[in-house]
């Protein structure tokens, strides 16, 4: 059977992109040179029904040969694509030349889901957990001054009616449903009134209007220097965004919006005070985040040890906590280790490849803290860019993660006048990352010249040591006694 299918301007039907035109002939040459399924070819060729008035009748001639379950797929297709509007269904984007074997292959995936009596592919992508973009110190302020539950219901806001910019309060309601985002009517209502202004506005006629990303971190930044300046101390928003679930108990999205802070920070190494003061929140608070996150956050426990002896190098006791304690190395060499701030490696969560208006929203945010905090601008003349991009407000580099980055680093100070002592101070020390232990540990070394000696598992087991503190306390017993019986004060 021969079959052809031509495009004529007088027929009264729009001309297809030139190609879905070349897709549609490739593959009614494939159904007459007899290449591939039926089938497939049949419902790939059902996608592209509303382009042409030919080929719906020339789908139903050819399902009119198949069996019920074949013809069940093939006219499923060719309702879902007359349906459509033709630009929802614009296959014009695709890129390829030759699509049509792919196509093929992606109409037989689905026709095998189907005889198994499974879901199509279009219906697991609907059932999939809403992902959308955040910003991470967006976020992060939400939690410090308790909006995230607002800052949730905008962030579905911004995702389903980004493109008009408002919606009613019903298709919203059920837009959250849909989202995993469950409230109440009482309570979702009292939420649209308290972010009224923040995140979006309220009209008379009961549209919800989205505000922008731009004003959104502009009201935030107000709000966070007026309740908590902490917050917009050294962090400010307006970074690349990263993409969380928004389904779940608001605990959860907390804990998510969390994670997403520790992986756009690239997996810091950080105390947990400085999280306690960045989050506006207790350590309990943190702990249970990070329980709720289970495999998605790892926290590796660090410590950091140094070769300096305080008995010939007195600068070193400037540098030792009240908890350092003195530990023993397989040569016999007692050098001195404390535990430092945790490291957080983060999975499952990814960044946006772009930053977007990303640069707009800190410039925003600058002016801003600008307007409401002139000592920051010392000078006076301080533009809004250059104190937003600026390393005023950053914490300097104590962490390398090789001993030639601790020294490129001296080198550059030398060049600028700067010896090893004036960039290695009690204020800013400087560690080298030495590998991790066998007890999973991440260990770092304190080293004054910037000269790193010590090694990550240079210690030796805890039994060898107990046995070598037991040993050390007699000597000192017995030194102690020896002074006591030379200064005749032994009985």
């Amino acid at each position: 059977m021969c079959v052809s299918v031509c495009y004529q301007k007088e027929s009264g039907q729009a001309n297809p992109p030139e190609r879905v035109e070349a897709t549609i002939r490739q593959l009614v040459a494939m159904l007459e040179e007899g290449r591939g399924d039926r089938v497939f070819i049949a419902a790939a060729l059902a996608r592209y029904a509303s382009y042409h008035p030919l080929i719906e009748p020339l789908v139903r001639g050819l399902a009119a040969n198949f069996n019920d379950d074949q013809r069940t797929f093939v006219l499923t297709r060719l309702h879902q694509s007359l349906t459509q509007s033709q630009a929802e269904t614009a296959p014009g984007e695709v890129q390829q030349e030759d699509v049509a074997p792919r196509l093929v292959h992606h109409w037989t995936a689905d026709y095998a889901r189907h005889v198994r009596g499974l879901p199509s592919a279009e219906a697991d992508d609907a059932r999939l957990p809403l992902e959308v973009r955040v910003d991470p110190e967006l976020g992060r302020l939400a939690i410090g001054l308790n909006l995230v539950a607002e800052l949730r219901v905008w962030l579905v806001l911004r995702h389903r009616f980004g493109a008009p910019g408002w919606t009613d309060r019903q298709t919203l309601y059920a837009a959250l449903e849909t989202a995993g985002v469950r409230h109440s009517r009482r309570h979702f209502n009292r939420l649209l009134q308290q972010g009224a202004g923040i995140f979006w506005g309220l009209s008379g006629d009961g549209r919800v209007w989205l505000r922008g990303y731009i004003r959104v971190v502009r009201s935030i930044t107000r709000l966070g220097l007026q309740n908590n300046p902490d917050l917009l101390h050294t962090n400010y928003p307006g970074v690349r965004a990263v993409y969380l679930r928004v389904d779940g108990p608001l605990k959860v999205f907390k804990a998510r919006l969390y994670a997403g802070w520790l992986a756009y920070r690239e997996n810091p190494k950080i105390a947990r005070a400085t999280l306690c003061r960045l989050f506006a929140c207790t350590r309990e608070t943190l702990w249970a985040w990070e329980a709720t996150l289970g495999r998605t956050i790892t926290v590796v426990p660090s410590y950091t040890q140094t070769a300096v002896d305080p008995r010939e190098d007195d600068r070193i006791v400037d540098y030792l906590p009240d908890h350092a304690y003195a530990y023993l190395t397989r040569h016999n060499e007692v050098r001195i280790r404390w535990q430092s701030s945790n490291v957080y490696h983060i999975r499952l969560i990814r960044q946006h490849s772009h930053k977007g208006q990303a640069r707009k929203a800190r410039v925003a945010a600058a002016k801003e803290i600008l307007s409401l905090r002139p000592a920051e601008n010392r000078a006076g003349n301080c533009p809004e860019r250059q104190f937003a991009f600026g390393r005023g407000h950053w914490e300097e580099r104590q962490y390398f993660a090789s001993a030639d980055g601790l020294r490129r680093f001296l080198r550059w100070g030398q060049a600028r006048g700067l010896a090893a002592e004036d960039l290695i101070t009690p204020a800013t020390p400087r560690y080298v990352f030495r590998g991790v232990d066998r007890n999973e540990h991440a260990l770092y070394e304190l080293a004054l010249d910037g000269w790193p000696c010590t090694g990550a598992n240079e210690r030796i087991s805890i039994r060898r040591e107990y046995v070598w503190r037991r040993a050390e306390r007699r000597c000192w017993l017995v030194q102690m006694k020896e002074d006591a019986v030379t200064t005749g004060k032994w009985g």
